[in-house]
């Protein structure tokens, strides 16, 4: 067994997660849950039963810090998330199944559709169709061409954050009482790099 380096994500603050993959036929076999807490490697069953390609998968941390599992068949995004029962037992609900084609009307649909990818935290995925990548909220439905139709090797989607306090860029408000209050302004930055294959 492999496990596959081209998709890692932290699904909380202590946990690590890798897709476990069959090294000839990059079949996926099972998810890899690492504990960065207490060191401890554990096996994490997928919600689909069967041979799944491990390219037509991409983990994710959800909104609600739960792991997501987004596979994708044809034009058909299924999206399922893992909770813990009341009974202390883990398993995985289906979320959503969703077809890309209504949102994005792929050209050529017989093309493969490839899941390349999400931004931690949030329900958004990135997909490429033969018009390019897209970036797809899987909430509101609403999508952004975000790279043209070249080839790429590398894809990173990432977010920043900007915190004007800690610049010292401050505005200072009085009040009646003379007291001062700092008001600031934090800054979401979102964006995406991609390498072109030469």
């Amino acid at each position: 067994m492999c496990t596959s380096t081209k998709r890692l994500l932290s699904s909380s603050k202590d946990t690590l997660h890798f897709k476990l993959c069959g090294c000839v036929d990059d079949r996926l076999v099972g998810i890899l849950k690492y504990d960065l807490s207490t060191n401890c490697l554990s096996l994490i069953d997928m919600p689909l039963a069967g041979s799944i390609i491990a390219d037509d998968v991409i983990l994710m941390a959800m909104e609600d810090d739960r792991l997501g599992f987004a596979h994708v068949v044809g034009l058909i995004l299924n999206l399922w998330s893992r909770h813990m029962g009341s009974d202390g037992v883990a398993s995985w609900t289906q979320r959503t199944v969703i077809n890309i084609n209504d949102i994005l009307h792929i050209r050529n649909p017989k093309k493969r559709l490839r899941l390349i990818g999400s931004v931690e935290g949030t329900d958004i995925i990135f997909v490429t169709t033969d018009l390019g990548i897209y970036k797809i909220n899987l909430k509101s439905l609403q999508w952004k061409k975000v790279w043209e139709r070249e080839k790429f090797q590398v894809f990173i989607p990432y977010t920043s954050f900007y915190n004007s306090q800690a610049s010292n860029v401050a505005e200072e408000c009085s009040t009646r009482t003379g007291s001062r209050a700092i008001s600031s302004v934090n800054y979401r930055i979102w964006g995406c790099m991609a390498m072109k294959i030469s």
